[in-house]
């Protein structure tokens, strides 16, 4: 498994090949998730593109990212509206949080969806 971790101060585009764990710290940084992805969010305002064939992906410590924002590229999971994929999020009852993605789901670890709002969610 690859690593990434993006300098505090800096605003760094990465683009995946999927199978990946990423701990992104800085600010306005934007990943482009494959499938098999772990990201971890240390900074603020982290950008998470998620296309068609993005599998399974985790995501943790989203919910602590105020400005965070989940791209479903394309309309990805089938979601053709913010407001649809938010309330498409479902709770595990352990703290996290699952959204189905059609072949794949997102896993929010750490983040229930009573921490996220239809702002946290974008159709690019």
């Amino acid at each position: 498994m690859a690593s990434v971790v993006a300098a505090p101060s800096d605003s760094s585009t990465v683009l995946s090949a999927g199978q990946s764990s990423y701990s992104v710290s800085g600010a306005n940084d934007v990943v482009t998730a494959a499938a098999g992805d772990t990201i971890t969010d240390l900074g603020s305002a982290l950008l998470v593109k998620i296309g068609f064939n993005a599998g399974t992906l985790t995501l943790a410590s989203f919910g602590g990212d105020a400005a965070g924002v989940i791209d479903l590229v394309g309309g990805a999971g089938g979601y053709a509206t913010a407001a649809a994929a938010y309330a498409a999020l479902a709770n595990d009852g352990h703290g996290n949080s699952t959204l189905s993605l059609g072949g794949g789901s997102l896993h929010l670890t750490g983040v229930t969806k009573e921490m996220l709002s239809v702002g946290a969610f974008k159709i690019g």
